[in-house]
């Protein structure tokens, strides 16, 4: 059974929520955020413009979590595993269990575990922990060739880690300094002697983590103690006196390089960010995954490297790279659907979760699209359900205006998914979170499946243990209504149906019935497995305000013996709701035994636009350049070559490369010559042009040796 109904569902709920006040416009920090916590903004702003995901802690609501979580003693015990406590999380206080958190983390990276200090003197409580995570290097537009050269020593190839920061608020730094350089010793971690002069630490401490090269920082500021943390690194090795000696060099470079504190687009998830007093909140940058995919990729491909046979290596290197930049290329902001995201979770009035998603120009289309086809026939009759679903959003009119992937050819989708899969996890959440619907899009070559316009599930029971009895009874109930377009074909969903009705050979426990309505402007399908869909739906009367997506989830309706976590959280609900260039989605956890808020009818879900409306999209005018359009050319002809080198014979492997180079030229060229592009187009120019004059020199491959004489 095809699943694409379900995948939509999932991909409408991930794309993001939004919150907001009065439209404002404007450019730049000073315009557009009215309503934020000034010194939440200031530690957002000095985390910097380069980490992928921010992670942003409120410890005034910590009281409040606890009371809730202390109603949940599953949920409870959960984090307290999760976290490291060991006593009682519910009887920590703000001032010992949030910093004890960060130690702890601290902690895991170096293999160790710490016992947390009762105080935290010079902590400032008042205001939130930020943590920068996963930051990689800026830029890199390198295409590695130097590393197909003979004598190019690839077990020692330079490596420059993920950088992770940790702003902790001070009152006194220097205090909160003394504390968590006590951790650190009380760990085994040392501080590196040679570091004390380093004026990136300021009269803070540097330790190698266990016995490697990785390090943790702590440096005093004036209003904070910030933590850096550099995982993966590698600065080189001197020999001195036959013994090896850390070099220093590339981690006092690395202190010194600070990220811009002044390029963060004001988007409304960065608004709600900065404005919301949710206990906790994470913000992603997907705009940053293409250089942390480049950047962890290349390191793979390194470490493997000591397992391949010497002669091997450069021909690995050659394929593996051009599979990192292969994947690269679908992370780009052309036809992007959203800029950033935001959750939020706060333990106000109960669990809630909140999720903001800014919209492109091209997202905030492609919902007005959806909105402007959508219909409702049939509406949920007052029946007790364990789930019900809705989304009202033409979802077909959303996919066609939608842009496929660029960079790959949508008439052939195997390539879409093959390159996906090669780039992993990084091109997968990229597609999830910023082009979902042109992925979509993308596929329908594979699937010509059409979506509905409007579409609504009602999952009345569940219990998979009857199907273990012989007389356990309907195992599930569920019932479907979707609005469909026009002539409709419905055949792959009778197909499915008969398919599995043959898996349960005539079982009265799965019963179904489809039902096809014509309409004059659309036809409706009601599905019914073990019930009667007319039962379960009314035909809408009149229409009134209603939330796009809609998502309700009653887990005492469950059988005691599947609850479990399920019940813990209680009932589930969700709503969404489409401003004019952001989308929210709200969802709210009641605790069991309270009155469900399903028993009355919901008010009107409305959206006020709030932040600014105009902010650009990261990276988008450079990528609709015509010089950027050029380099990507470049990048696609080169990763063409580095992959041919894994099947090319020795002797042609020159003039291959000679070649592809003349080739791209003129591309190379037009890169050049745009301002936008020229910068990145000299790098790549300046990497080409001496590894063409390293190639006059020396062939790639190193000369076989010669068989020894065998004995007479």
């Amino acid at each position: 059974m095809r699943f694409n109904l379900v995948i939509l569902v999932l991909m409408v709920s991930l794309v993001g929520l939004g919150c907001s006040g009065p439209q404002i416009r404007g450019e730049g920090w000073e315009s557009g955020l009215e309503g934020v916590d000034a010194s939440t903004m200031e530690l957002l702003r000095h985390a910097g413009d380069r980490a992928s995901l921010l992670v942003l802690l409120r410890p005034e609501q910590w009281k409040a979590a606890q009371a809730e979580l202390a109603l949940r003693p599953e949920l409870l015990s959960g984090l307290e595993r999760l976290l490291g406590f060991d006593g009682s999380l519910s009887k920590t206080s703000a001032a010992s269990g949030i910093p004890a958190a960060v130690g702890q983390w601290i902690g895991l990276l170096s293999g160790k575990t710490f016992e947390a200090p009762s105080s935290w003197p010079g902590w400032d409580d008042k205001r939130p922990i930020v943590a920068a995570l996963f930051e990689a290097q800026p830029d890199p537009s390198g295409l590695g060739l130097a590393n197909l050269l003979p004598g190019a020593d690839l077990l020692r190839m330079k490596r420059v880690g993920l950088r992770h920061r940790i702003l902790v608020p001070a009152e006194d730094s220097k205090a909160l300094l003394v504390t968590f350089r006590l951790i650190l010793v009380s760990i085994g971690l040392k501080p590196e002697p040679l570091a004390a002069s380093f004026p990136g630490l300021k009269g803070g401490v540097l330790c190698p983590l266990r016995d490697t090269n990785d390090f943790v920082a702590l440096i005093p500021e004036d209003r904070w103690l910030r933590i850096e943390l550099l995982i993966g690194n590698d600065p080189g090795l001197d020999t001195v006196d036959g013994g090896p000696n850390p070099s220093l060099k590339t981690w006092r470079e690395i202190l010194d390089q600070n990220p811009s504190v002044d390029s963060l687009p004001s988007t409304p998830a960065l608004h709600y960010l900065a404005s919301s007093p949710d206990f906790l909140g994470v913000y992603l940058r997907p705009w940053l995954l293409e250089n942390l995919a480049i950047q962890q990729g290349t390191q793979m491909v390194q470490s493997v490297m000591p397992y391949a046979d010497q002669v091997e290596r450069p021909v690995l290197w050659a394929k593996g790279m051009s599979e990192v930049h292969t994947a690269s290329l679908v992370m780009t902001p052309l036809g992007a659907e959203v800029d950033d995201i935001v959750m939020g979770l706060s333990f106000r009035d109960g669990i809630r979760l909140r999720q903001v998603s800014s919209l492109t120009r091209l997202g905030a289309e492609i919902c007005r699209a959806g909105k402007q086809g959508r219909i409702i026939s049939y509406d949920f009759r007052e029946l007790p359900a364990l789930m019900k679903m809705s989304i009202a959003l033409d979802l077909e009119a959303m996919v066609d205006r939608a842009q496929v992937p660029a960079n790959f050819d949508s008439k052939d989708p195997l390539k879409l998914i093959q390159a996906i899969q090669e780039c992993g996890a990084f091109c997968q959440i990229h597609a999830l979170a910023r082009q979902i619907f042109g992925s979509r899009k993308a596929l329908r070559g594979m699937d010509p499946i059409r979506l509905p316009k409007s579409l609504k599930i009602s999952l009345l029971s569940f219990n998979p243990t009857a199907l273990m009895a012989p007389d356990g009874g309907a195992w599930m109930e569920l019932a479907m209504a979707a609005d469909l377009p026009k002539g409709y074909d419905s055949s792959w969903l009778k197909k499915a149906l008969a398919h599995l009705k043959d898996r349960f050979q005539g079982d009265e426990r799965f019963r179904t019935k489809l039902l096809i309505e014509p309409g004059e402007n659309h036809d409706t399908l009601l599905l019914g497995i073990n019930t009667d869909p007319h039962e379960v739906f009314v035909r809408r009367q009149q229409f009134g305000p209603v939330a796009p997506f809609a998502f309700h989830l009653s887990p005492s309706r469950l059988p005691k013996s599947h609850g479990g976590t399920f019940l813990a959280l209680g009932q589930v609900e969700s709503r969404g709701a489409l401003g004019e260039r952001a989308i929210k989605v709200e969802t709210t956890f009641q605790r069991p035994g309270e009155k469900k808020s399903g028993e009355k009818k919901s008010p009107p879900y409305r959206f006020a636009n709030y932040g600014n409306l105009d902010w650009p999209s990261p990276g988008l005018r450079y990528a609709q350049s015509k010089g950027s359009a050029c380099l990507v050319e470049v990048k696609r002809a080169m990763i063409l070559a580095l992959s041919a080198l894994s099947y090319a014979d020795s002797l042609e492997k020159h003039s291959l490369l000679v070649k592809a180079i003349e080739e791209i030229r003129p591309q190379l060229d037009c890169g050049l010559k745009d301002p936008l592009s020229k910068a990145r187009a000299a790098r790549i120019d300046e990497e080409l042009t001496w590894f063409l004059a390293q190639l006059k020199q020396a062939p790639l491959d190193p000369p076989e040796q010669p068989a020894a004489d065998s004995e007479l």
